[in-house]
């Protein structure tokens, strides 16, 4: 809205501004990692690990594999497309264990996810890397200008 008007903030106000939008990321994987003390991941009493099973399988297999089989159709080749897979792999983000624990929604369900896909993300790329290699005979394909 400032912007609009044309209204320049001065530093002295937007500095507390920026510190406290530079801590959002860390205070979230610090909530995260403070979430993991004491706790059983996976844990039969909770119910949900057919549930985890499922959104883990769908970040780290499907989407994936979604990604190599729609990249293809837009036209999308060697590193344009190895581009595509590795960004469709990373694990579920830490916001939606934030988002849990603010809600009081399936806290564990968030918590445990985030954990397997964080640690499944590297096997998962670990194989496209080596499949890419397989196929290549050298490491990824490299981008041609």
């Amino acid at each position: 809205m400032l912007v609009l008007l044309g209204v320049k903030v001065p530093g002295v106000v937007l500095e507390p501004v920026q510190s406290l939008a530079d801590m959002a990321i860390p205070a979230m994987l610090l909530a995260y990692g403070l979430s993991l003390h004491g706790s059983r991941p996976l844990a039969k009493d909770d119910g949900y690990r057919g549930l985890i099973a499922v959104a883990s399988g769908a970040k780290l297999l499907a989407m994936p594999l979604i990604a190599l089989g729609i990249g293809p159709l837009l036209g999308m080749r060697g590193a344009h497309l190895y581009e595509v897979v590795v960004m469709a792999a990373p694990p579920t983000a830490q916001n939606v264990y934030v988002a849990a624990a603010r809600y009081r929604a399936s806290e564990n369900l968030a918590r445990d996810t985030v954990l397997i896909t964080t640690i499944g993300t590297v096997l998962v790329l670990a194989a496209h890397l080596r499949a890419a290699r397989g196929l290549t005979g050298r490491g990824p394909p490299q981008r041609t200008r």
